[in-house]
């Protein structure tokens, strides 16, 4: 037998200490006490300005749609399809096509290729007489 076999005493085994651990601060909360009825009131009121302004947004969302079927079909009138792009008075951009069929769409497409360049001027050195 080896004396590994016959060893009565077991070698005890560090354990390593823990790691001492940073302490922290208590949190403090930042809730108050409220009541409910406090707390509901608050909820009313956001919900109802959250409400007007979701109906102002759709209203002018609706005027601008409406703008654009009457501007649409006024235009309709003396063009078969067409590209109208611009700014509304806040801003915003208007983009505006009307092509009823694929040929049309890529003749637009083709024709305001050709427009941006022809308004960058001549590709070529400038021209003296």
């Amino acid at each position: 037998m080896t004396d590994f076999e016959n060893s009565d005493e077991e070698d005890p085994i560090e354990k390593p200490k823990p790691s001492p651990k940073a302490k922290r601060k208590p949190r403090k909360s930042r809730k108050k006490n409220t009541t409910s009825s406090e707390a509901d009131g608050r909820y009313k009121i956001i919900r109802k300005a959250l409400e007007e302004h979701l109906i102002e947004h759709a209203r002018q969302t609706d005027k601008k749609r409406k703008s654009l079927d009457e501007i649409t079909s006024t235009i309709e009138e003396f063009l078969d399809s067409f590209i109208i792009l611009g700014y509304d008075y806040n801003g915003e951009s208007v983009t505006l096509i009307s092509a009823n069929t694929q040929q049309q769409a890529d003749s637009l497409s083709t024709l305001i290729q050709k427009f941006v360049v022809s308004s960058q001027g001549p590709a070529g050195p400038p021209y003296y007489d």
